[in-house]
């Protein structure tokens, strides 16, 4: 049973960094293909970045997580 909460947590936070990296990617690629000013996707994607970068770490910060 340890074990297998063990793997879910990996699981969960690996997703969380996925999705951390490839939300702010797409979000740049997509401005790009349709042409809008590309400084608008970068802003977008570093917002983007930064606001689920916050939810990986604040819980580390603040000495609990929610799993």
């Amino acid at each position: 049973m340890r074990t297998r909460r063990k793997w879910t947590a990996v699981l969960y936070y690996g997703a969380l960094i996925a999705l951390t990296l490839f939300i702010p990617i797409a979000i740049i690629a997509g401005a790009r293909a349709r042409g809008v000013d590309i400084q608008y996707g970068w802003f977008a994607g570093i917002l983007a970045f930064l606001i689920l970068l916050s939810y990986l770490i604040f819980p580390s910060i603040l000495g609990r997580r929610d799993e």
